[in-house]
């Protein structure tokens, strides 16, 4: 079976399903700040139905996925996030651990 169904919550900036494990994707800016998980170690992740939770060594939550039910966490995401994004609503708070859900 696939690993995803083509909503993006591998990360890897696209929204193709794939049968095995994928390296979700970042990389550095030219203004010198980070997109993705560039310079992140995922210290916890948790995937619900179409989005996944990413918690980085540091505290910051980041979401991939599908967000048009909002479950990617802030007020107007895009309807399908294909890079790890930081959740703004979580920034400067030190966050340990994370759940997701596949209901409503």
């Amino acid at each position: 079976g696939n690993v995803a169904h083509g909503e993006g919550q591998l990360g890897n900036e696209d929204r193709l399903s794939v049968a095995s494990p994928v390296k979700m994707a970042g990389r550095i800016l030219e203004d010198g700040e980070h997109e993705g998980l560039y310079g992140v170690k995922a210290v916890d992740v948790a995937a619900g139905m179409w989005h996944t939770v990413i918690v980085g060594h540091n505290g910051t939550v980041m979401t991939c996925g599908r967000g048009m039910e909002g479950q990617l966490g802030d007020e107007d995401p895009p309807p399908y996030q294909l890079l790890p994004c930081r959740v703004h609503v979580l920034y400067k708070k030190r966050v340990f651990a994370v759940k997701a859900s596949a209901g409503r």
